[in-house]
């Protein structure tokens, strides 16, 4: 055993966890946030402090002045000043990760510049990361016009796609119910706080709680849901 130790973190991991959070971190679900306020006064004063305190824990290897660097350019972007609703929030990110081509989405590498193809290793590596901090379809609605934009996230590139297409492939063993993925899983966790006690079967306010989770070890989490459902 030695007296220090290397740990690497993917910057993405990072980038996305600092998306993420004036969107569904207990700072701006238990504050009346609305938007991001560019000079962080109010609820954004609040947001960033909890931010700082949330990310010097998690990363400490990450300099406050990186921290607030990476902040700048996902939260604000090239604004310098105002304020930015987070349904506008949201839309900008979604311009960050995904690009539209029409019926589908391809994702994108949020901090370079997009000059490779849209399905290249460093833009699916970005995408996949995101995922783990906000659910997909969260972000392909972010891309929505009028109404219409993409349904899906096409993550291959046309020739490997042809190539699983009529080769086949093999996939991961997981047990039954394993692998739901987020629409299931969402449609599931609203079916179940919905219901009353009377009806089975019933979820507790407590069955989230997990040792190290957000809101609260998990206890307040499915108040959080019931919200947003709402």
């Amino acid at each position: 055993m030695t007296n220090s130790r290397t740990v690497e973190i993917s910057i993405d991991h990072i980038l996305s966890e600092l998306a993420a959070f004036p969107l569904c971190s207990s700072a701006a679900l238990n504050r009346p946030l609305i938007g991001i306020d560019f000079e962080l006064k109010g609820a954004s004063q609040h947001l960033w402090r909890q931010t700082e305190i949330h990310f010097s824990g998690r990363f400490p290897h990450l300099g406050l002045d990186e921290l607030i660097s990476m902040r700048n350019s996902v939260w604000f972007g090239n604004s310098a000043s105002g304020s930015r609703s987070l349904v506008d929030y949201l839309k900008w990110l979604s311009s960050l990760w995904l690009v539209s081509k029409g019926a589908n989405a391809e994702p994108k590498s949020p901090n370079r510049t997009q000059k490779h193809e849209a399905y290249d290793p460093i833009a699916r590596r970005a995408w996949r990361w995101m995922t783990f901090s906000l659910p997909g379809d969260l972000l392909l609605a972010g891309l929505s016009r009028d109404g219409r934009g993409p349904v899906r996230v096409n993550m291959l590139a046309p020739s490997v796609e042809a190539l699983l297409r009529n080769g086949g492939y093999a996939e991961t063993h997981l047990h039954l119910g394993a692998a739901l993925d987020f629409s299931t899983a969402w449609a599931s966790a609203m079916n179940l706080v919905g219901r009353g006690d009377g009806l089975e079967p019933s979820m507790f306010c407590d069955a989230f709680t997990s040792a190290g989770a957000d809101h609260g070890e998990g206890l307040h989490l499915s108040h959080c849901i019931i919200r947003a459902a709402i």
